[in-house]
């Protein structure tokens, strides 16, 4: 599944004159054409997109975020970053304590990135495109329940499953993971329904999710999940 610009900006939440900007400063590469000469962004372009807003909106300059990837020690711009966001967020909490105000639950800055940690590059991939299709109720949802649920041996064995797995590793693989998942999906019916929370609409989550699912996980965990799915139907 490929998206136009219009489309790319929509899920990204920010605007075609903003993807067209960074196409221009060269923070984000441009796609391949169609015949007729539209641009055709994948999941990639989702992903990379959504990390560029994310650092903007903490304060990166855009110049900043470019140098980020070219520098050898990108930990260095981070930690600046982080010592400016860290006196701003001391200067607001003065301010919040001078108005008597205080708000619960609040300072969720970078929270997804925080409760995801543990997850593998393409889970935490994945649930940064969540968070561009589902509300945010259904976000902190799914960060309860990755909480709730640790990993295990079986989790991580999947994340390093390769495309060549064969059937025997695969069956075996599918016998571990169905009892887990399968309990999870009956114990958090809401997850049948998540769709239906979607800002964006069901039809087009659906796609979004099912496009971005087969960009970021190889032919054989696909083929593990769809197993596990498939006993819960039967």
């Amino acid at each position: 599944m490929s998206w136009s610009t219009r489309q790319l900006a929509e899920i990204a939440g920010t605007t075609v004159r903003a993807v067209r900007h960074y196409h221009a400063i060269g923070l984000l590469a441009e796609p391949e054409r169609a015949p007729n000469g539209y641009k055709l962004y994948g999941t990639e372009h989702l992903l990379r997109l959504t990390r560029i807003r994310r650092l903007a909106e903490l304060g990166m300059p855009l110049n900043q975020i470019a140098a980020l990837e070219e520098t050898e020690k990108p930990g260095d711009s981070l930690r600046v970053l982080d010592q400016e966001l860290g006196e701003r967020i001391a200067r607001l909490e003065l301010l919040q304590g001078e108005l008597g105000t205080l708000l619960q639950g609040q300072s969720e800055t970078d929270g997804l990135q925080r409760f995801a940690a543990d997850l593998s590059d393409s889970d935490r991939a994945l649930i940064l495109v969540y968070s561009r299709i589902y509300s945010p109720n259904v976000m902190r949802s799914i960060q309860n329940l990755v909480t709730q649920y640790p990993r295990d041996a079986s989790d991580r064995e999947f994340d390093d499953l390769p495309p060549s797995a064969d059937e025997r590793t695969r069956a075996r693989l599918v016998d571990e993971l169905t009892p887990k998942i399968l309990g999870v999906l009956e114990s958090n019916p809401w997850l049948s329904d998540v769709l239906n929370d979607a800002p964006l609409g069901r039809a087009y989550a659906r796609e979004i999710f099912q496009a971005t699912w087969h960009d970021l996980y190889n032919a054989a965990q696909i083929d593990v999940m769809e197993r596990v799915l498939r006993r819960r139907r039967s």
